[in-house]
């Protein structure tokens, strides 16, 4: 099946085994890189999966993750659009686009579709709640971010100055970094991680887009919208890892909140997942997510 009428095909970075095809989407507000799963039949899909990531916005990171869900799903006729977040993608140029202007771009891969996420994907289902059959939030920050652990250590390193800092000592020192070192650092790290996040510090742009958003989170992610999520709480599927440092004690006020106010939201928990579940958990947090679409059906 060929790419959506949407998607111009990145072939720069395609690889001849894959099972999905780098693409780009022009919207309003810039390029956003993409990954397209087609269907396994061929067909025309009756269902598709828009996947947003977290921050850093990289879609290559939760490839293993995506490609489980395919795989496994119970139906031929599923596609899967992976959407990255404006500026992140070392693949285009820099985008300037604060966490707005990723809900936005949100928005408009959903227009796009047709058919048919944390924070922005609530602001993305209630703009438009009418083409989206589910939401699933894996291991999301919902609840006052600047209050949790990482949040509370990191926030300084999301202001202006030292972002900026930080950005020119990744143009300056991320190219030397060689593989083996990172392999060595990030020991536990599958070897497609690894080569993802080499990509990431060859591209001070890239870096500075996610430290910008950062920021953005640190404002914007205040008090959860527990009313909108009541109002959807029959499509809304939750997954909290066991220890999480950037959710930290808001997470038991949420759930207490949500088995009240929201008690058809779906709520799992895995134990020994971590909120960077796409390393090391694709497996482990796929298999929730596909029980939770297999509900839908």
């Amino acid at each position: 099946m060929p790419l959506p009428s949407f998607l111009e095909p990145l072939d720069s970075l395609h690889h001849d085994n894959a099972e999905y095809r780098h693409a780009t989407h022009k919207i309003s507000l810039g390029t956003v890189h993409s990954l397209w799963w087609p269907t396994r039949s061929g067909n025309v899909p009756d269902t598709v999966i828009l996947f947003k990531p977290g921050n850093p916005g990289l879609v290559e990171f939760y490839v293993p993750f995506l490609s489980v869900i395919r795989e496994k799903y119970h139906s031929n006729n599923l596609a899967i659009l992976a959407h990255s977040h404006l500026g992140h993608s070392f693949a285009l140029p820099y985008s300037h686009c604060g966490l707005s202007s990723q809900v936005q771009g949100g928005i408009e891969a959903v227009d796009a579709l047709h058919w048919m996420l944390d924070f922005s994907a609530g602001k993305i289902l209630k703009a438009r709640p009418e083409n989206i059959a589910n939401l699933h939030l894996i291991t999301p920050t919902i609840r006052h971010i600047a209050d949790t652990p990482n949040g509370r250590s990191l926030s300084w390193l999301f202001h202006p100055l030292p972002r900026i800092v930080a950005s020119k000592l990744t143009s300056i020192f991320g190219t030397y970094i060689p593989a083996f070192l990172l392999k060595v650092l990030f020991w536990d790290w599958p070897a497609h991680q690894i080569t993802v996040l080499q990509r990431l510090l060859n591209s001070p742009e890239s870096v500075l887009a996610c430290l910008e958003m950062s920021h953005d989170e640190m404002q914007s992610v205040k008090e959860a919208d527990f009313e909108f999520i009541a109002s959807h709480d029959n499509r809304i599927r939750i997954y909290f890892a066991g220890k999480d440092g950037w959710v930290g004690k808001h997470k038991e006020v949420i759930m207490s909140e949500l088995k009240t106010s929201s008690p058809r939201t779906a709520v799992a928990v895995g134990p020994d997942v971590p909120h960077a579940f796409c390393i090391n958990h694709s497996q482990q947090v796929a298999l929730r997510c596909l029980q939770w679409l297999a509900d839908l059906s």
